[in-house]
Order: structure tokens, then sequence, then C-alpha cells
């Protein structure tokens, strides 16, 4: 008989949300999911004040055996409290998906807590992130855990993002590009280079569909915005061929001239005094964007001229790229991720290793030096 475990989520991200849902039900997980009513970062202050606090947050604090807090950890700071890991016998997972510090308040003494917490009592707080970076930030905090995983999003995509729910012009007819950005000025520089190139192309700013739209084009060009996005697993899991800059162009026309384009805390692995070398490296390792799960999955290219060739010659006899062959690895490369997704959750709520041999856990300590 397996067994149930029965878990608290506090998270605002839909998207870690939808992840989650789907990791709880292959797992047969009991999880009771929580979306507060305020903003990132703004919790009610009744959970910290000894009056109410302590007794709500004790009683929920054992009502679970594991707390998980997603997205935006400094949301639920409140649940490293005495009250929840002194009090009960709960454990406490701290899900970062983003850095664990954003939008925490009183910064200094919030590092201090979860520094506490993580080296202390590692059998009750643990550390898992959905990318590499967030681990090497964690460092640069002064905050080593004597262990930590990095358990990547399974893809499994919101519901709202479902292609029926957004107009048909969003779709694409599989012979144009398409890109997608958060900010305008991003756009901006994309489209001019491509309509240079006299490439064919769909702009997304924001909200384009979900993965079973991109799906519809022939590629995705994709320049790193973030070290990690959740919608990467999404669109491979659907099929979507992507196009992005290798580590070395993405090094020169981007980490060394943020007027034309940024990475948000891309200058801590490629801005710091190095060598070329020694940053590439660094984007390799501790970014998605060039993970080597990816290879073959999807095409780099390390010029503009030869993004213009890929995409003009993707097709046909002598082609560079073959686009329905991409499409059918970015398939597989999703369906391997998602298996090791599962078994890195299986091992860490104590479920067993499945077919794993070696474990989730990575108990070496984190190098993030500027000469690492």
């Amino acid at each position: 008989m397996p067994r149930y475990f029965s878990a608290f989520q506090l998270i605002l991200s839909p998207g870690t949300i939808s992840d989650f849902l789907f990791v709880s039900v292959k797992l047969g997980l009991q999880v009771t999911f929580i979306k507060p009513g305020t903003d990132y970062g703004v919790i009610p202050d009744c959970l910290y004040q000894d009056n109410c606090g302590a007794r709500f947050l004790q009683a929920l604090c054992a009502a679970y055996d594991y707390i998980i807090v997603g997205d935006i950890v400094p949301d639920g700071r409140a649940f490293l409290s005495d009250h929840c890991l002194v009090n009960t016998k709960v454990k406490v997972i701290l899900q970062a998906t983003n850095r664990f510090d954003l939008v925490a308040p009183d910064i200094g003494k919030y590092h201090e807590l979860v520094r506490k917490r993580l080296t202390e009592q590692p059998d009750r707080v643990y550390f898992i992130a959905n990318n590499p970076f967030e681990a090497f930030y964690l460092c640069r905090k002064n905050i080593n855990p004597p262990r930590h995983a990095v358990i990547r999003a399974t893809g499994f995509a919101p519901n709202e993002y479902n292609q029926e729910k957004h107009p048909e012009t969003f779709k694409g007819n599989g012979s144009t590009v398409a890109f997608t950005v958060k900010a305008k000025q991003h756009k901006d520089y994309l489209q001019n280079k491509l309509k240079e190139l006299d490439i064919p192309f769909r702009a997304f700013e924001g909200s384009y569909g979900g993965p079973q739209t991109l799906a519809t084009y022939k590629a995705v060009i994709q320049l790193p915005y973030q070290v990690s996005v959740m919608s990467l697993p999404e669109n491979l899991r659907h099929g979507t061929a992507y196009l992005l800059p290798t580590p070395s162009f993405f090094l020169s026309e981007f980490c060394t001239n943020s007027q034309n384009y940024d990475m948000w805390h891309a200058h801590e692995l490629c801005m710091e005094p190095s060598t070329t070398t020694k940053k590439i490296e660094r984007l390799t390792k501790w970014t998605d964007w060039w993970q080597p799960e990816l290879q073959g999955a999807v095409a780099y290219f390390g010029s503009w001229e030869e993004l213009k060739e890929m995409v003009k010659k993707g097709e046909g006899e002598g082609g560079k790229v073959d686009f329905e062959d991409l499409k059918r690895r970015a398939k597989g490369v999703a369906e391997r991720g998602e298996r090791r997704s599962l078994e890195g959750w299986r091992e860490v709520l104590g479920m067993g290793r499945g077919e794993r041999v070696e474990s989730i856990w990575q108990t070496e300590r984190i190098g993030c030096g500027k000469a690492d």
C-alpha cells in the first residue's frame, strides 16, 4: 500500500500550483493548496503576532506532514518559526522557483532565519529549487546548507494557458517563427533584428496563448531573460522547436551589452571579472538554457546570420535544421524530465528513490565565489 502524505502548499504563482498539482496526483499526495489573497510579499500581520499567530501556526503545522512554500519563499517565513519547528513535527520545504529572498522584509534578519533553519535543522527544513542558480544565489548570501536538491518543473501548464481559451489568431501556420518577451524594450530590440534579417515572425509580449499555441509555429526564438522559466518545460512538453543563442553569443551580444538586452541576475554569472571560458562555464552550469539534457532537442545559433540561415534553410534537402525532428526530440526531453522530477519528489518526500540510482540530494558545498 502506498503511503499518502498530507501537505499544505502556500503559493501565488499559477505555474507552480499547476506543477505541484500534477506531482500530487501522480504520487498520490493529499495536498491543500492555498493561494493567498494578498500580493507578493504581503502576508497578514496576524501570523507574526503571538496573540493569534502562535495558535494558528501551531495548529496548522500539526495538521500536516509537510508545509511547502512555493515560488515566493519569504511569504512562508512564518512557518520557519518555533511555532512550527519546535512545537510540531512538520517538515518545511522551501521550493524556490525564484530568488529565495525576493520581496523579503528586513532582509538581514530574514537571511539569518533561513541560514539558521537550513544549517541547524536540515532534517526538518529542505531547500528545493527548480533550477541550479537558486543554490548559487543562496551561497552568495552566505548560506550553504548541508544538502539541497534541484527538481525541475514537470512542464504541466496551468489550465488558463490552454489554447482553446485564446483566439484563433494566436496560432501559427507552421512557416512563421515566434518569439516571446516580458518587456517592451526586449520586444523592440528583437523585432528590429528580425526585420533586418528578413525573417517572418510573430511577436508576443506577455500572453501568447500557452504551449499548445506556440507549438503551431515553425520555431520559437528565445533570448533568455531569466536564469530559468517554467514555460521552457511546458513548451517542450508540447513539442515546441526552440532556437536559442549559444552561450558565447549570449555572452558577447547580451551580457556585455545590456542596453540591448538583459537577463535578470546575469551580471553575477557573466559581468564579474573573469575569463571568457569561465563565464561560459557559469552560464552553462547555473542556468537552464544550456543544460546538457537539452542538447539535440533545441538548436543554438552563434550569430544573427546563423539564425537567419537556420530559419531560411530549415526545411528541405540540405536544410540546416529539421524542425519536425526537433519537435519530436523536445517531447522526448520533456518526458524524461517529467520522470526525473517525479522521482526527485518521491525521494524528498521519503517515498523511496523509484528508478533513480543516485540520490537527488546534493551534499557537496556549493561553489559560488568569483573564481568559481
